[in-house]
Order: C-alpha cells, then structure tokens, then sequence
C-alpha cells in the first residue's frame, strides 16, 4: 500500500517481485524477535499477523504454502511463549495481560475484566478463540488453567 514511485511500478508492472518482496517483508515480521521487540502486546501482534496472513494466502494462491507457513510460524509465537512459563503467576500473566491500547480493537473490547468472584479473566484465550488460535488453546498449560477453573 506505499504510495511511492517505485511501489506503485512494482504493482503496476512486476507483480512477481512485489509478491516476493510482500512475502520477505512478512518473514521478517513474523519472527519471534521482531514480534518481541515492535509492539506493546506482542501475543495480540502475533494473533493478528496470523489473521492477515491466512488472508493473503487466501489472495494469492500462487503463494499460499508460504504464507500458510508463515501463519504457522506466527501461531507459534504464542504457543511458545506459553510453553516456556515455570510457575503459575507466570502462566496467569500470560493469560490474564491485555496491553492499554485494547479498545482499538474490536475483538479485545470488554476482555481486559478483572478478576470476577476470583474467577480470571482468561483474556488471551479468548482472545485466541476470536483469532482462531486453535494450537494456543489446545496447549497443555492453557486446557490445565481451563480444566481447574
């Protein structure tokens, strides 16, 4: 979508390298080191990325088993964070935190609760749920904190 000369040609006359271009730019994006270090709620991004990618795979069929895997790469994001909690105020700060600019997105609304007769919240599942994070909610750690609530 940059409005520059030289993208504006690319679209117009050379869409193999502007698939190819979209395609690295999405590799770096959707590393985990990436995801870590350019947002405020790096699950939320990484939940997102996953959504718009399974888009474009749908866009762009020529290209989807990149961007299938790419998607695959940035479900992974969540999955392993959660795999690397220790304890259980780890495990409740990760399924529990919701970064302040939540009210941007439409899923997020009304999902930052507090504790409600000491039941959690449980924001990032559900937010998984409306990202179709089927891999964050299967995980051992997510089906435990579920199962005893």
């Amino acid at each position: 979508s940059c409005a520059c000369l030289e993208c504006s040609n690319a679209r117009r006359y050379d869409l193999l390298k502007l698939s190819l271009s979209r395609i690295n730019t999405y590799l770096g994006i959707a590393s985990r080191a990436h995801l870590s270090l350019a947002s405020e709620d790096a699950m939320l991004a990484a939940f997102q990325l996953s959504r718009e990618l399974r888009r474009l795979a749908r866009k762009e069929p020529e290209f989807k088993p990149e961007y299938i895997a790419l998607e695959s790469l940035s479900q992974d994001y969540g999955f392993q964070l959660l795999g690397m909690c220790w304890n259980q105020s780890e495990v409740t700060a990760v399924l529990n935190d919701l970064a302040e600019d939540s009210e941007t997105e439409p899923e997020a609304e009304g999902l930052g609760l507090a504790f409600e007769e000491g039941i959690p919240s449980l924001v990032r599942p559900r937010l998984a749920v409306n990202y179709n994070q089927k891999r964050f909610v299967a995980h051992l750690i997510c089906q435990q904190v579920l199962s005893s609530i």
